[in-house]
């Protein structure tokens, strides 16, 4: 079974005071909850790790996929759906330590891993700004981490960024998930504004008159027309949710050209961009003269695309990159 409560490690305190307002929130209003997930179809990982690592398998930790079990960190994994995800998809080849800085979030977590009757996670609690020296076999650098909807939280994400690095192994591959500042643009105009207006966003009753008040509004002007479009998202119909959507503790998006430059100062490989299907083909269509299939690993490209087409990363940027050596 996936260890509990009592094996999350000893209480901490936050290394800064974004980390303190942040915690707070999400001890106070975990996120996100869910219920189950599904399994990924067998070998669907290992073939694409195959592919976008240039037929390496991916990590190969001590002679490769058979050689060893993949060390894999999931960094901020928050109420634990990526890290149960992740295990599910990794299987059966992998050990995997999750951990997060909100006591209450891995303490959700660990029951779902229960749940799911996951024995290959080891949950923390740890904050990525002062990372304590973990157990075998973590020990040492992992294979691969992941680190989705994380980093942007922190007052300095590249100083996040790079700590994660380091413990990671040379050759190893990161999975990386940033909010994007041009998609989210209207949320940050809308966020000054409720933030204006003196708003208690630990108040469940301030929050929800707000969420009230933008489901009865009708729409009268381009403003008003985001604040409609709210109610489409998933992430408006509880607490927690609407509190991380509009009211966040700290959220610092972040653009293309930034994480361009970032990369380039660390050396690492960019290996592709997670979008949808109908993203990719608009982009193979419209970039280069409708040759973008050569433009797919070109982070200026996609700034292109994106000043183009604003609200293509509404999620978040989703890509995976190569750790040098």
């Amino acid at each position: 079974m996936a260890r509990a409560d009592a094996d999350l490690g000893p209480d901490i305190a936050a290394a800064d005071g974004t980390g303190d307002a942040v915690a707070a929130q999400y001890e106070a209003n975990p996120y996100p909850r869910w219920g189950w997930v599904q399994p990924p179809l067998a070998g669907a990982v290992r073939a694409f790790l195959d592919r976008i690592a240039g037929g390496s398998g991916g990590p190969q930790p001590d002679g490769g996929w058979t050689g060893g079990p993949l060390r894999i960190l999931i960094a901020g994994c928050g109420t634990g759906r990526q890290a149960v995800e992740a295990a599910l998809a990794y299987a059966p080849n992998a050990r995997l330590l999750a951990f997060d800085f909100s006591r209450a979030s891995l303490r959700y977590a660990a029951m779902k891993a229960r749940r799911h009757r996951l024995d290959a996670i080891r949950f923390r609690q740890a904050d990525i700004l002062d990372l304590p020296d973990f157990e075998p076999p973590f020990d040492r650098p992992a294979d691969l981490i992941e680190c989705i909807g994380v980093l942007h939280h922190m007052a300095d994400p590249f100083a996040g960024w790079r700590i994660l690095l380091e413990r990671l192994r040379p050759g190893g591959l990161m999975y990386v998930g940033l909010y994007s500042a041009t998609a989210r643009r209207g949320l940050t105009v809308l966020r000054e504004k409720l933030a204006g207006a003196g708003i208690d966003p630990a108040d469940p009753d301030a929050i929800r008159a707000v969420r009230a008040r933008i489901l009865a509004q009708t729409p009268d002007g381009p403003e008003d027309d985001f604040e409609c479009g709210l109610a489409d998202s998933a992430d408006f119909y509880t607490l927690s949710e609407v509190r991380d959507l509009l009211f966040h503790a700290h959220e610092r998006p972040l653009t293309l050209e930034a994480i361009g430059a970032f990369l380039e100062e660390q050396g690492l490989e960019f290996l592709h961009m997670d979008v949808r299907p109908h993203i990719a083909e608009a982009f193979a269509a419209g970039v280069d003269g409708g040759h973008g299939e050569s433009a797919v690993l070109d982070l200026q490209a996609w700034a292109t695309f994106e000043r183009d087409n604003p609200d293509t990363f509404d999620g978040m940027y989703l890509f995976w990159i190569r750790k040098p050596g």
